[in-house]
């Protein structure tokens, strides 16, 4: 069974590299072509024989539109192992890809992702994103009270909210401060102050 792995491992790999050189002898086909219709000189003729197979920088919009689409496609977790994975794999340290992962995320299902626990770095980060996010887009606050609300009804939130201490505490309940009209902030401003 492993050797049959192996061999299409292998197949697939052979398959990647015949297409790729495939594209490549294309690109010089393409490049003689083009040069031969300018009717230059050999010296130019060679460089954009050479220049073929480069390929060409993707503009900064392109880079914009690749986040973008990256926050369309994403979808939700459904275990807190698979949050986890999304978490540290596809957002890494970029704090901007961790709140549109936590702002995309449906109000229920938290309680359902964290039903045993939500880790103690997580309501940290949780806060702290949601936090810096409102103090960015005042538009966001309805959204983010929201979230912590679902936040509360997560297991071993109260512990863990003891555990994250006192700046954790103050920074829920200053951001629920700015939503004080909302239902969800009079309902969870009692739940994270300690």
């Amino acid at each position: 069974m492993n050797v049959e792995y192996a061999s299409r491992d292998t197949d697939d790999v052979a398959f990647t590299r015949a297409l790729e050189r495939d594209v490549s002898r294309r690109a010089v086909e393409v490049a003689k072509k083009r040069a031969a219709g300018q009717r230059c000189n050999y010296d130019a003729f060679h460089q954009l024989v050479l220049g073929a197979e480069l390929r060409a920088m993707k503009p900064l919009n392109a880079t914009i539109e690749n986040q973008v689409n990256w926050a369309l496609t994403m979808s939700t977790p459904r275990n807190a192992d698979e949050f986890a994975r999304v978490w540290r794999r596809d957002c890494g340290d970029d704090d901007g890809r961790k709140t549109e992962l936590l702002f995309n995320i449906p109000l229920d299902v938290f309680e359902v992702i964290f039903k045993a626990e939500i880790g103690l770095d997580l309501l940290r980060d949780f806060v702290r994103l949601i936090r810096a996010r409102v103090e960015i887009d005042s538009a966001a606050i309805e959204r983010a009270a929201g979230i912590l609300l679902a936040l509360t009804r997560c297991g071993r939130f109260r512990s863990h909210l003891r555990l994250a201490g006192t700046n954790t505490s103050r920074a829920a309940t200053e951001t629920l401060t700015r939503a004080s009209e909302l239902d969800a902030a009079h309902a969870c401003l009692e739940a994270w102050s300690l």
